[in-house]
């Protein structure tokens, strides 16, 4: 169990640090946008990210997760996954441009078709580095994988925020995301032909088993991200463009903390339960160190943004995008039961069960669509509410359930590793909401930003030392290397 927490550390410290500064400039990509855009502008680049998010999961196709699950591959099956994650990209890229007018239509939104195919070039150019990805994570390679991310990032935010600035608008999302796709593939095929590269061979018989694990997976994947999106996509049809902007300035706010998380947990998790698949008792230990980790990051930063979401708002982004401080005081509760739900998937794909994720997705995207439905005739705010009350009530016991059966790991059992942390934040941002409302309101928004932040870090710090003093002995024994 020690050396699954050492490997974890070491493989999270990384992907800690790419999800660090990748989601500051994430943030600093959103408000820049904010500020040179209109909501309308910012509006539509919303509905071509998702666009492009979803086509993404047709690329990989499963084959990504397959790859980990499937601990040794011969060099011409690894050179047949190869070739077709190409033929999927060109298929799927293809397709794209041809429904773009559709799209447009559909939203009545005519500049949708030229930014949406611009952008699907993008997928495209993503499968020449895809598998090397996978290979470098399997082998727990993920400093460079960090390396890589950041540096891609870095070049894409700033091409969207420039192009942005000299009138490209809606379009500078698409040449954003070329340039940081361009530039990561290109790294990641220097890189992991040093280790690996694909011979001039293709057969369907080397993919097949893979297919038909990734074919789950691929399901699985794409009916994720149409329900964690599926609230974008019917704001932009019933509400329109402009209701759509000022929603996803608190949805962002609010997945980003979330997705970052998942991004460097995830990418660990899997590999690591993989590898000691058949013991459900090294799964249990490892999942509660894990998500210990996870309550102790993401519980005072959703708290803390239900607490303070009106000045935060509009600090970042002005006063004109103030009518999101009321979404994401709801959106904030979400975050925490997405952060929870968070390493489910590790396990699916862990114990080779992508068909019960699947499953679950079906059930979760029929659930969320009624919901928002009824959701939507009250606005944003009844399209946030919808959200919430349908994870909690008709999603998280699924989640409860697939955990006991996979691993045997009782609902008591998680409540009990998370609760301290609940406790930590939920006191941390009653006194925040205090100080806020009573004390601090006439400040001036920064420095009213910067005391709330400071006496609710130094409020949960006091919190954890009291209630999750176990937890913190083993993260630092762990940091220390004993």
């Amino acid at each position: 169990m020690a050396s699954l927490k050492k490997r974890a550390y070491l493989g999270v410290r990384w992907s800690g640090l790419s999800t660090i500064v990748t989601g500051a400039l994430q943030i600093l990509q959103l408000v820049l946008l904010t500020r040179l855009l209109n909501i309308h502008e910012y509006g539509l680049i919303v509905l071509v990210l998702v666009v492009i998010t979803i086509f993404q999961g047709f690329v990989d196709a499963g084959m990504s997760n397959a790859l980990v699950h499937f601990q040794s591959a011969s060099q011409s099956q690894l050179s047949s996954l190869y070739w077709l994650s190409w033929i999927f990209g060109s298929l799927a890229c293809a397709f794209l441009i041809l429904i773009a007018p559709g799209i447009a239509q559909l939203y009545m939104e005519p500049e949708l078709s030229a930014i949406v195919r611009l952008a699907a070039l993008s997928i495209l150019i993503a499968p020449a580095g895809q598998q090397f990805q996978s290979l470098m994570q399997k082998e727990f390679r993920f400093k460079q994988i960090a390396i890589i991310e950041i540096i891609a990032l870095s070049f894409g935010t700033i091409a969207a925020c420039s192009t942005a600035y000299f009138g490209e608008k809606a379009r500078s999302v698409a040449w954003g995301l070329l340039v940081s796709t361009l530039l990561r593939s290109c790294l990641l095929v220097v890189l992991g032909r040093k280790r690996w590269s694909p011979d001039w061979h293709f057969s369907m018989q080397d993919v097949r088993p893979y297919l038909v694990f990734g074919g789950y997976q691929m399901g699985e994947r794409i009916l994720n991200l149409l329900y964690m999106n599926i609230d974008k996509l019917l704001i932009g049809k019933i509400l329109g463009a402009d209701a759509l902007g000022v929603y996803s300035v608190a949805s962002q706010l609010m997945i980003k903390p979330f997705s970052a998380m998942s991004s460097a947990i995830s990418r660990v998790s899997f590999p690591l339960f993989a590898q000691v698949q058949t013991d459900n008792q090294k799964i249990q230990r490892g999942y509660h160190f894990v998500i210990s980790g996870i309550a102790l990051v993401c519980v005072p930063i959703y708290f803390g943004m239900a607490s303070i979401a009106d000045p935060l708002i509009q600090f970042l982004f002005g006063d004109r995008w103030l009518g999101s401080a009321g979404v994401l005081k709801i959106l904030a509760f979400l975050g925490i039961l997405y952060s929870f739900g968070n390493l489910l998937g590790s396990i699916l794909l862990a114990k080779g069960r992508a068909d019960l994720g699947f499953w679950m997705n079906v059930y979760g995207l029929t659930m969320y669509i009624s919901a928002l439905y009824i959701g939507s005739f009250f606005n944003i705010t009844g399209i946030a509410w919808a959200l919430l009350l349908t994870t909690a009530i008709f999603v998280m016991p699924v989640d409860f359930y697939l955990r006991s059966k996979l691993v045997g790991m009782r609902a008591s059992d998680f409540l009990r590793v998370v609760w301290p942390f609940l406790i930590s934040g939920f006191l941390m941002s009653l006194v925040m909401w205090g100080l806020d409302h009573y004390l601090l309101a006439k400040l001036e928004n920064a420095f009213r930003l910067t005391c709330l932040i400071a006496c609710g870090a130094a409020l949960y710090i006091c919190n954890i030392m009291v209630f999750c003093r176990k937890y913190l002995n083993e993260l630092i024994d762990l940091i220390k290397g004993k």
